[in-house]
C-alpha cells in the first residue's frame, strides 16, 4: 500500500514539515479557543473534519500537478498533520467514559471517525 501523497526525506522538506506543522498547530489552537468547552468536544470534531476534507482534497489535487516534494509535504503531512489531532481526539473519548459517560464517549469517537472519513472522500472527490 503506498501513501496518499508521496514525499522525499530532503532537508527542505523537513524543514517545509515543520514550517506547515506550525502552521496548522496555530490554525488548530484559534479553532478551539473559538469553541465554548460544553460536553461535546466540537472544536475538536470540527478540526478533524475540516482537515480530513483537506487532505482528502490535496490527494487528489496534487499528484496531477507538478508541487515540488516540500510543497507537497508543507501542505499534507505537515499543514493537515498540525492541523488535525487524533490523539486529542483519544483523550476526550476517555475522558468522557471516565466521566460516566460511555454512551456519549462512544458516539463521539464513531461520529468522528465516521464525519472525517465522508469528509475526506467528500474532499478527494471535490478535487478530481
Amino acid at each position: 500500500m503506498r501513501a496518499a501523497v508521496a514525499v522525499s526525506a530532503s532537508p527542505a522538506t523537513w524543514v517545509a514539515i515543520a514550517a506547515g506543522g506550525a502552521v496548522g498547530s496555530v490554525l488548530r489552537a484559534a479553532v478551539s479557543f473559538g469553541f465554548a468547552r460544553a460536553g461535546w468536544p466540537l472544536a475538536t470534531l470540527a478540526v478533524n473534519v475540516a482537515g480530513s476534507a483537506l487532505l482528502g482534497a490535496l490527494a487528489a489535487w496534487l499528484p496531477a500537478r507538478t508541487a515540488a516534494p516540500a510543497g507537497t509535504a508543507a501542505l499534507t503531512v505537515g499543514l493537515c498533520g498540525g492541523f488535525t489531532t487524533m490523539s486529542t481526539l483519544a483523550l476526550e473519548v476517555v475522558q468522557q467514559w471516565q466521566a460516566g459517560a460511555p454512551v456519549r464517549a462512544a458516539c463521539y469517537a464513531v461520529a468522528s471517525l465516521g464525519c472525517s472519513v465522508v469528509a475526506a472522500a467528500a474532499g478527494y472527490a471535490a478535487a478530481r
